[in-house]
């Protein structure tokens, strides 16, 4: 098994510097998210994604990143 930690941010930008908000702006904005998921060590990355997704609808259109973590 292995533990993938999943991060979705949307691309918000700020009205004052016409800048991306950075993690911390997305997250008081509650547009950043992130998760930890265990998966099989051959595990399927669209598939988590897809999951994600669907589980978290609001994030759709977001930049998904997907970490594995050494465990």
């Amino acid at each position: 098994m292995k533990t993938v930690k999943i991060i979705a941010r949307q691309d918000i930008i700020n009205a004052s510097t016409h800048k991306l908000f950075d993690d911390d702006g997305l997250k008081a904005l509650d547009s950043y998210f992130e998760c930890f998921v265990n998966v099989e060590d051959e595990h399927d990355v669209v598939a988590i994604e897809k999951q994600f997704i669907k589980d978290n609808p609001k994030f759709k259109d977001s930049n998904i990143e997907l970490v594995v973590l050494d465990t």
